[in-house]
């Protein structure tokens, strides 16, 4: 069963925030870059068309950007990177490439999918409890 935060269709990105329980966006780049093993950059977009989120993961020698409008979910930003994510391949700049603990997303089941995003938000909570300056 997938867990109700990642599949919460929100209308705009406070909803996303409050969906996921995460502070502010950063907490998503952090998330996605836990996940994908790899620098990747989250910007809200907003224009006469509504809200959007423009995701971009780094490779070795350039980025690969996208735009997902809302209504999305928080699985429906990890799918599109994802597939960016799989275009790319390994990250392997400054000695940051983890071939054997990077997440293969084709062929994955909803239960493998779900662990994966759980382990990276569990990673972001303990990057922001570390990284607190009142601890």
């Amino acid at each position: 069963m997938t867990d109700p935060r990642f599949t919460t269709v929100c209308e705009d990105p406070d909803q996303l925030l409050a969906a996921v329980d995460v502070d502010d966006l950063e907490d998503i780049d952090t998330f996605l870059m836990f996940l994908f093993h790899r620098p990747v950059g989250v910007l809200h977009l907003e224009d006469e068309t509504g809200d959007a989120m423009e995701v971009r993961l780094w490779e070795d020698h350039g980025d690969l950007d996208g735009v997902v409008r809302f209504p999305l979910s928080l699985l429906d930003l990890v799918l599109l990177c994802a597939d960016h994510d799989d275009h790319l391949g390994p990250y392997t700049k400054a000695g940051t490439d983890h071939p054997e603990g990077r997440t293969r997303w084709g062929g994955m089941t909803d239960s493998e999918r779900d662990l994966a995003m759980l382990d990276a938000l569990g990673n972001v909570r303990i990057f922001n409890i570390m990284n607190d300056p009142d601890n």
